[in-house]
C-alpha cells in the first residue's frame, strides 16, 4: 500500500485552528488531514480548576505533555500530579481524567493516535474568537455528552 505523500507542516508559535471545548482552549496544530490520519496534534489551555469528566477513548491512544502549570491526573485508579516536562500515555480503553490543580491556566500539547478526536471537539466546540470562552451551558454539556458514542468516546458519569 502506497501512503500519500504529505507536505511539511510548520506553525508559527500561535497558529493554529483555535476551538473552545467547553472552557478549555484548544488549538489543532496537526489533524488527520495532515497525518494521513495517524496523528491528531493539539495544544490545551486549561483554566485553573478545569477539566474533563472521566472518559474513555475506545479508538485512539492519547498523549499528554505539560509545558506549563500543574495538572493531576487519575488514571487506572492512580493519581499523579504533573509539572512542566511530565509525560503521560493514556491507552485506549482506560478510564481517565485530569484537573487543573495550580492557580493558573496550564499549557498541555495532547496528542491521539490514531487522529479522529479533531472531529470530535468540531462537532460539539466553538469556533474561538477571542480569549473569553463561552458561556457553559446546559446545551453546551448536553452536545458534549450527546457526541461523545459517535466519536468512539464514553463519559463514565455518577
Amino acid at each position: 500500500m502506497q501512503v500519500q505523500q504529505r507536505p511539511v507542516t510548520i506553525l508559527a508559535p500561535g497558529e493554529g485552528r483555535p476551538i473552545w471545548v467547553v472552557d478549555t482552549l484548544h488549538v489543532d496544530k496537526l489533524t488527520g488531514a495532515e497525518t494521513n490520519g495517524g496523528l491528531f496534534v493539539f495544544e490545551a489551555r486549561v483554566p485553573a480548576g478545569g477539566g474533563p469528566p472521566p472518559h474513555i477513548h475506545h479508538a485512539e491512544d492519547e498523549i499528554f505533555y505539560l509545558l506549563r502549570g500543574a495538572v493531576t491526573f487519575l488514571a487506572d485508579g492512580e493519581e499523579r500530579t504533573l509539572t512542566p516536562g511530565s509525560l503521560v500515555h493514556i491507552p485506549r480503553g482506560t478510564v481517565h481524567t485530569f484537573r487543573n490543580t495550580g492557580v493558573d491556566e496550564a499549557l498541555m500539547l495532547v496528542m491521539t493516535t490514531p487522529a479522529g478526536l479533531e472531529r470530535y471537539f468540531s462537532a460539539v466546540g466553538t469556533a474561538a474568537e477571542g480569549e473569553t470562552p463561552p458561556a457553559v451551558t446546559e446545551e453546551t454539556i448536553g452536545r458534549l455528552l450527546a457526541g461523545a458514542p459517535a466519536h468512539n468516546l464514553e463519559f463514565v458519569l455518577p
